[in-house]
């Protein structure tokens, strides 16, 4: 196994931010592709007794955004990463179908020699309330195959 090159990328300071309103199409579809059904996410008339009015987004949803933002933060460095994990994931308050939510992309932490980027992460309602935070890490690599490592 060979050493990874120390890394050599310029991070954007303030990070990067991915805005999206959450429609009904993308909680039912999201709930067909995860499997995950249930009635929080897609029964409106029984949430709307519940002591939130109203259909939840799933968290995982949100976690795909950050994704998103994560995938737009490598293409503006131009170098080449993957996923490492997210860690400290907190779902602070409750996200709601027609929430837009903005989420918040910030490098906190950079250790060059591994080539690991950890970002922290914010999710904000059109409210301007915090109903995500957590980090996500991801991992520059050289995109030679002659050049891979694990963790």
């Amino acid at each position: 196994m060979s050493e990874l090159p120390p890394l050599d990328v310029r991070l954007p300071a303030d990070g990067v931010s991915v805005r999206r309103t959450v429609t009904e199409a993308d909680v039912l579809a999201f709930a067909e592709l995860s499997g995950d059904r249930n009635r929080v996410h897609t029964d409106a008339a029984y949430m709307a007794g519940t002591r939130f009015g109203g259909r939840l987004v799933h968290g995982a949803f949100l976690l795909a955004l950050v994704s998103t933002a994560s995938t737009r933060l490598i293409e503006e460095t131009g170098g080449f990463a993957v996923a490492y994990g997210h860690d400290r994931v907190r779902y602070l308050a409750p996200t709601f179908l027609d929430d837009t939510v903005t989420v918040h992309y910030r490098p906190a932490q950079v250790d060059a020699a591994s080539g690991k980027v950890t970002s922290e992460v914010e999710v904000h309602n059109q409210h301007g309330d915090l109903v995500t935070v957590g980090t996500h890490t991801v991992w520059f690599l050289p995109e030679n195959p002659d050049e891979r490592t694990s963790p």
